[in-house]
């Protein structure tokens, strides 16, 4: 009888350590599957982040190009630049520059 006992406390801890076991197991599997999710979320904003700084890399670029910028100053009423703004005689004997650490 006692034999009997003992393989039926033996069988009710093996089925109840079983059943621990699978549950713990589907908890860490449905972690799994939900951080697997958000990095799959996580992933796509990436994407999306790096396909949105090529277009503002593109736009940048076509606003910045030097066409671009001389057509706005004209339409700003700019106008081209005939004469120089400063003319230096470089013949003349004043200086221009002088250096007092001599």
């Amino acid at each position: 009888m006692t034999l009997t006992n003992n393989l039926r406390k033996i069988y009710t801890m093996s089925l109840i350590v079983f059943v621990v076991s699978v549950l713990v197991k589907l908890y860490f599997s449905n972690s799994l599957v939900s951080d697997n999710r958000h990095l799959n979320e996580l992933s796509l904003k990436r994407d999306d982040l790096q396909k949105e700084i090529s277009r503002l890399t593109y736009v940048e670029n076509n606003l910045s190009a030097l066409n671009i910028l001389e057509q706005r100053a004209y339409s700003l009423g700019f106008v081209k630049m005939t004469d120089s703004l400063i003319s230096l005689d470089i013949n003349t004997s004043t200086a221009i520059a002088y250096n007092t650490s001599n």
